[in-house]
């Protein structure tokens, strides 16, 4: 496979670019704090070349956390399909220097780095404060083509609730240039890996359009491309600091929690099957497609979002799946059904239990530990399934991680059966597919499975009077026979996140759309 590839119909320039930029010639500094789109399915890039000898990303919480990237000297650039910058060499197989990058990295903090790849060996160079930190490389930097060069800038003051980080932005290093460049998707950020696509692949007209008064309580246009279009660098394996380190400036709410912005893109999709027009779609559809391409080459790169399960990654499988099935590029459709669904936390915590039965739940950890949370109540198996297979995990299902997470796989689950592509784009590993839909249509129904349960409660004594038996069925330990676990949690409702335009889209679908056929995936 070559380093560098277009997909889509178009070419490569050196030296003459064409771009679509808000000023001409050789002025040194660029502001982005536009949307890539006013008006129409995709701009016409311009006949004049454009050069820059630095470049600033606009940060929406003040200019003392803006990006700037200070050249050597000018250097012919241009800006992506999402508005990010990209600056090529003078010559092939040459390089950019980059000088300085503002803020300055200081204190072990606003620190940078260069396509970064964490197989094997996990560290950070973002900030001290989150484990694992290296240095950045040094300044000056000779970039060759195929470079990303990730800045994030710190919070001073302390790290909030989700995260250390306020903003963060990349600058690209092209080798060559593309003839369309707002026609072209960023490459990955993370790693050596830079395929570079085509918006022409995209295809929203072919994505549903349901009426839009279906849900007076939607995201707006606005809303959704706002949430959708910063640089999120989300790819850390650690439970904790994977997300602390996502910047605040580039999320929707300054909320950098996983179950948060699995939620909120969840709207977003919810947004792109209503009936607004497809050049107000476009630029929402472009950024948060863009999300799902960083999130291939960062998974590619060594990118976990495990992260414990409480739903501190949650929802990148949701974006890098959508963004697939939106390209329909061979090489990423194929990753995506290669990936290993332990990786992603709507791959590990859901499942079929006895009776193709979906439940809540991720294999972890041993069924002595599992038993000890249901006699104690211990936090660690907040998210662990139930060994035999009859109800939904944790110490007390419904509550814990499970109420982080429920309505999220709700609400995802009626996009799968209302977005056909991203459906055939699911990978259906372990029936995730299957689990996923068939939980989130029961917990909108009913909520809480904690019935019909044969096992006994946790009273008396261990593997006597309750808790696993020496023989298995349908796959499953069995248990000691009771009168079940939890009866009087059936059907509650402990959900701790929740989006009444999507209850409402729901609502509006479920009637309309077809049972989903599990026989069939």
């Amino acid at each position: 496979m070559s380093r560098w590839r277009i997909t889509g119909a178009f070419g490569l320039k050196r030296g003459g670019l064409p771009a679509f930029v808000c000023f001409l010639g050789s002025l040194s500094v660029a502001t982005v704090n536009a949307q890539p789109y006013a008006r129409g399915l995709a701009p016409a890039d311009t006949a004049n070349d454009a050069t820059c000898s630095s470049i600033t990303y606009t940060a929406p919480s003040g200019p003392r956390n803006s990006i700037t990237y200070v050249l050597d000297k000018p250097y012919v650039c241009g800006q992506f399909a999402n508005g990010d910058w990209f600056v090529v060499p003078d010559h092939a197989d040459g390089s950019v220097v980059v000088t300085t990058i503002k803020p300055d990295y200081a204190n072990q903090m606003n620190g940078w780095d260069a396509n970064p790849d964490i197989r094997g060996h996990y560290y950070q160079s973002w900030d001290h404060r989150l484990g694992q930190f290296r240095e950045p490389p040094s300044l000056p930097y000779v970039a060759r083509g195929g470079t990303s060069i990730i800045k994030i800038v710190s919070m001073t003051t302390g790290c909030a609730a989700t995260t250390c980080e306020q903003f963060g932005a990349v600058l690209t290093v092209l080798g060559t240039a593309p003839a369309m460049p707002r026609m072209t998707f960023r490459p990955p950020a993370n790693g050596t890996f830079k395929p570079l696509l085509s918006t022409s692949l995209l295809e929203p007209s072919g994505l549903p359009a349901y009426p839009s008064n279906c849900c007076p309580s939607k995201v707006s246009a606005g809303m959704a491309l706002a949430r959708s279009k910063g640089f999120r660098n989300n790819y850390s394996p650690d439970s904790v600091w994977g997300y602390y380190m996502i910047p605040a400036d580039n999320v929707g709410y300054q909320r950098a929690w996983g179950g948060d912005m699995w939620l909120w893109d969840l709207e977003v999709l919810g947004y792109l099957i209503l009936d607004d027009p497809p050049p107000s779609k476009m630029p929402v559809l472009i950024a948060y497609v863009q999300q799902g391409i960083d999130i291939w080459g960062a998974y590619r790169s060594g990118g976990s979002w495990n992260r414990g399960g409480g739903g501190n990654g949650a929802g990148a499988l949701t974006t890098y799946v959508f963004a697939a099935a939106m390209l329909k590029q061979p090489e990423m459709l194929a990753d995506v059904r290669a990936a290993n669904l332990d990786d992603f936390l709507e791959g590990l915590s859901f499942y079929l239990g006895r009776n193709c039965t979906a439940l809540y739940g991720a294999d972890r950890d041993t069924i002595d530990a599992y038993w000890g949370g249901v006699a104690t109540g211990d936090a660690s198996t907040r998210d662990m399934r139930d060994p035999h297979g009859y109800i939904d995990g944790g110490p007390v299902p419904g509550s814990g991680y499970e109420a982080n997470l429920a309505n999220q796989a709700s609400y995802l689950s009626i996009l799968l059966r209302a977005i056909p592509a991203f459906r055939d784009a699911w990978p259906t590993t372990n029936s995730n597919l299957t689990a996923i839909v068939g939980f989130g249509k029961r917990y909108h129904d009913h909520n809480t499975r904690a019935l019909p349960d044969p096992c006994a409660p946790a009273i008396g004594t261990y593997k006597r009077d309750y808790g696993p038996r020496e023989s298995s069925s349908e796959g499953f330990v069995d248990c000691v026979p009771g009168s079940g676990r939890f009866a009087s949690l059936d059907g509650s409702n402990q959900a701790n996140r929740f989006s009444s335009f999507l209850a409402r889209l729901y609502d509006y679908l479920d009637s309309r759309l077809p049972s989903f056929d599990a026989a069939s995936h």
